[in-house]
């Protein structure tokens, strides 16, 4: 049932429909790089003073890959990092060097 969370469906979450994306219609532009903008830009984007620029700067930090590799040239299983996540791995989120000093997540005045 729907409407009752714990007896809900644990694919669908009881609507009946489980929606995955399909990695070419993510990734349409292979031969780009993550900084290049392989990925559909209402997706994701990398932009060093936003979030998703962090956390794919720091997931190449931490998994040792380049963002200006060509997409179609990154390993399997960073691939597989980028489309489907860390599967609960933790890793330190990082100022990208590209980055402004301030945060744009800061409250105002500070």
């Amino acid at each position: 049932m729907f409407n009752n969370p714990p007896s809900a469906c644990r694919t669908c979450l009881g609507l009946g429909t489980y929606m995955i994306v399909h990695p070419d219609l993510l990734v349409p532009e292979k031969e780009r790089s993550v900084r290049a903008g392989c990925f559909v830009r209402e997706a994701c984007t990398y932009k060093p003073d936003n979030w998703t620029g962090r956390h794919l700067y720091s997931l190449s930090q931490h998994y040792n890959f380049d963002l200006d590799t060509p997409f179609k040239e990154l390993p399997d299983d960073i691939v597989d990092i980028l489309l489907y996540g860390t599967k609960g791995e933790k890793y330190i989120l990082q100022l990208p060097p590209d980055a402004k000093a301030h945060s744009d997540h800061s409250s105002a005045g500070a």
